[in-house]
């Protein structure tokens, strides 16, 4: 909420897509054209690089001749152009090229977590509540384009490290219920995340809870074995005396 604050465009992508224009809400479907908008996402995911005519074409109007793939390509924009307006002048094509123009006034969720978890050695624990903007399952669910999964993995993967380095800051820190808390979200994305498991462990241990934290760990191999086939190779102990809990 605080990075909106002040900015009269933001353009949400996460969980469901909106766009709030001046306090105007235009959800999805207030979109007349689907591929407007699901172009504007691309534009968007592309970033500074932005998207080419050629992408846009190949992705958008793969079976159409060249012109009319100008041509429907014009009328989108367009379109794009009227919902986004008045900074509509961000949206800039040069060599072929079409990009979204960061602006102070703008707000893009993809693109404030992106650049936040880009950045290792900025990680902040007070930033702990961008791990609760973004679950595995509700990234960009209302749409089932192929296209978006290589951008969406490659984010998840930063959030992951992401937040094993702030785990890692908790524990030197002996914050166990932040580390419990990361531990949790790293094994609600993935129950095989080692490392997930090894932080819930250590903080439910930590946080005198000896019972549970023993059946996170119990739960955890059960499910490895059933899932790999193979018995985890590390003990209980082996996990809890790679921190110093003294």
């Amino acid at each position: 909420d605080k990075s909106t604050l002040n900015k009269r465009l933001t353009i949400q992508l996460f969980k469901d897509f909106k766009i709030i224009n001046q306090d105007v809400m235009i959800g999805r479907e207030d979109w007349k054209s689907k591929k407007a908008r699901d172009l504007l996402i691309f534009i968007i995911l592309k970033g500074d690089s932005g998207a080419s005519n050629i992408e846009i074409h190949d992705l958008f109007w793969p079976d159409v001749n060249l012109d009319s793939a100008r041509n429907s390509r014009a009328v989108a924009l367009s379109h794009i152009r009227k919902i986004i307006s008045p900074y509509d002048d961000l949206l800039i094509s040069e060599e072929e090229t079409i990009k979204l123009k960061d602006h102070d006034d703008i707000y893009i969720d993809y693109r404030y977590l992106n650049c936040l978890v880009s950045l290792p050695q900025k990680v902040n624990v007070d930033d702990l509540h961008v791990l609760d903007l973004i679950d595995k399952e509700q990234l960009l669910k209302f749409s089932h384009s192929n296209w978006i999964e290589p951008y969406m993995l490659e984010l998840f993967e930063k959030i992951i490290i992401y937040a094993k380095n702030l785990a890692e800051i908790c524990i030197k820190r002996r914050q166990w219920e932040e580390v419990e808390y990361i531990g949790n979200k790293l094994l609600l994305w993935n129950n095989l995340h080692d490392d997930g498991m090894r932080y819930l462990v250590l903080a439910k241990k930590m946080l005198k809870k000896n019972a549970l934290s023993h059946q996170v760990y119990s739960d955890f191999i059960k499910n490895y074995e059933l899932e790999i086939g193979e018995v985890y190779p590390f003990s209980y102990d082996k996990v809890i005396s790679r921190y110093k809990t003294e």
